[in-house]
């Protein structure tokens, strides 16, 4: 739900592709203001990214999340096509083993052809394999999610509960004819937002 656009079900909260849609950040009101009119309330986007250009255009997104951000991304998620990608644009021509420089705290430098996490500026990439078959088939959007990216700084997009629905535990009683155990935990709350223009929502090519 904290991905989806809040369409999906009545009491669904709205998730990122409401807040930092992929395909547009020119469309629609979020947060009672219109992208349409208020052009600093709005996210950046970049879709069409191929292999050769996709070092640049995260280069470009980067700066425009620190530009008007007041800090930089802190959290980088995104699917393995978009992962593979990136990977793929640091390849070795030679040996086409991913180069990686590791500096051993003896104060040695290493090469290591392969790689436990990929990082962009010092931030781990997550990859998020719920993006790669669209959480299950509930979604079939245009824009794949395995192939999207998100620049996110966590300082201007958090969850936040309703007072006393922060994830109460509820236990009602059992009936009288009947020996089971009920449990629940109750959550209410929204995914917020206060400045857009900290984050950026990017995709490949299809």
């Amino acid at each position: 739900d904290m991905h989806f656009d809040g369409t999906q079900a009545a009491d669904a909260i709205q998730g990122l592709d409401s807040l930092l849609p992929i395909s547009a950040n020119n469309t629609g009101i979020s947060g009672g203001l219109s992208r349409v009119t208020f052009a600093w309330w709005r996210h950046y986007v970049k879709t069409g990214i191929t292999t050769t250009t996709i070092a640049d255009d995260m280069e470009t997104a980067w700066r425009a999340c620190i530009k008007r951000g007041k800090g930089r991304p802190d959290l980088i998620l995104a699917g393995s096509e978009f992962i593979d990608a990136y990977r793929k644009s640091s390849l070795n021509a030679a040996t086409g083993a991913v180069r990686q420089v590791i500096v051993s705290g003896k104060g040695g430098v290493d090469v290591d052809n392969s790689v436990n996490e990929l990082f962009y500026k010092g931030v781990p990439i997550q990859y998020a394999p719920e993006f790669d078959d669209n959480f299950g088939g509930a979604q079939n959007p245009t824009i794949p999610w395995t192939r999207r990216c998100y620049f996110i700084n966590t300082n201007h997009l958090q969850l936040r509960p309703i007072d006393g629905s922060d994830f109460v535990n509820r236990t009602p009683v059992s009936p009288a004819n009947q020996y089971v155990l009920y449990m629940a935990l109750l959550w209410r709350g929204a995914l917020t937002m206060n400045l857009p223009s900290a984050h950026a929502a990017l995709s490949l090519a299809p």
